[in-house]
């Protein structure tokens, strides 16, 4: 669920940035391990290393890639109970309750990024 509401914001954001989507490939997908051995299909990512990212890829002057990484940061320290209720609100929440999550996720988060896509949702 949280890869679908994440993927769900990245596609907001590319459009916001008019960035076009390249086709998706039909592809199997294989199970994921994690270093326990244990079998997860939820696969986690510190906001930590996603910020490191975003700045390598700015180095490299890819600023498209920069911003989706510094987005994916962002998703990842807030959460997903958090998250669940962002979708919901970009779904079908109303001004006020737009305006409302975006000024918790900067104030809360320091989720700038997060809180504006919300805004322009």
């Amino acid at each position: 669920m949280k890869a679908d509401i994440i993927d769900s914001l990245l596609d907001r954001v590319a459009e916001n940035l008019g960035v076009k989507k390249a086709p998706e490939k039909k592809e199997e997908k294989l199970p994921i391990y994690v270093h326990n051995g244990s079998k997860d299909s939820d696969m986690r990512i510190s906001p930590a290393v996603l910020r490191t990212q975003a700045d390598i890829a700015m180095r490299q002057k890819e600023d498209t890639l920069s911003r989706y990484l510094r987005v994916a940061a962002e998703i990842a320290a807030v959460g997903e109970d958090v998250m669940k209720r962002a979708s919901a609100v970009i779904a079908g929440g109303t001004t006020s309750e737009k305006r409302e999550l975006a000024e918790e996720l900067e104030s809360k988060y320091n989720a700038v990024l997060l809180a504006g896509i919300i805004l322009d949702s």
